[in-house]
């Protein structure tokens, strides 16, 4: 199974100035987008306050990033119209997945359920926030984290590594 995590960057700036209601119009857009452009067995929901997660139950790696390239290139052309300000709102979506039990190692697969299920959205939402704030346009997994630039912020008992960015 896969998680792909949208993260709708700017969104909380955006609500400051054109108000929550058009924002939560955007999300409810992007939702109906989304819905239209998965399969039927997906499963799509709002994730926090600016994100939108889809499960695909089954799902490989590979089908996951792919899932999630179709669901970035749709939602690229998103936009709602603010007659009332005379410009359009576009906000710019980072993606990231996860997958189960891929992006889960040793005792963590020992978890219940739920909490694994935790660990892999916070996982997911991680790689997210580093793809918003290096600009990466394609989906990243939390393996890619380190591969595309980030650094051992942190090390933890057990030789256990905390990766990011660098800001």
């Amino acid at each position: 199974a896969g998680v792909v995590l949208i993260a709708f960057d700017g969104l909380r700036d955006q609500a400051g100035e054109v108000g929550f209601e058009e924002c939560d119009a955007y999300l409810r857009d992007a939702a109906t987008l989304i819905r239209n452009c998965i399969p039927e067995q997906a499963l799509a929901a709002r994730w926090q306050e600016h994100s939108l997660a889809v499960l695909f139950p089954g799902a490989t790696r590979s089908a996951c990033r792919e899932q999630a390239g179709r669901i970035g290139r749709e939602l690229s052309g998103l936009g709602r119209m603010l007659e009332h300000r005379g410009r359009r709102l576009h906000v710019k979506a980072s993606l990231s997945l996860a997958t189960f039990p891929q992006s889960l190692h040793g005792p963590l697969l020992e978890l219940p359920e739920t909490e694994q299920a935790r660990v892999l959205m916070d996982k997911a939402g991680r790689a997210a926030e580093c793809a918003a704030e290096t600009g990466i346009a394609e989906p990243m997994a939390p393996s890619d984290v380190l591969r595309k630039g980030g650094v051992v912020r942190e090390l933890l008992p057990m030789n256990r590594s905390k990766a990011g960015w660098m800001l």
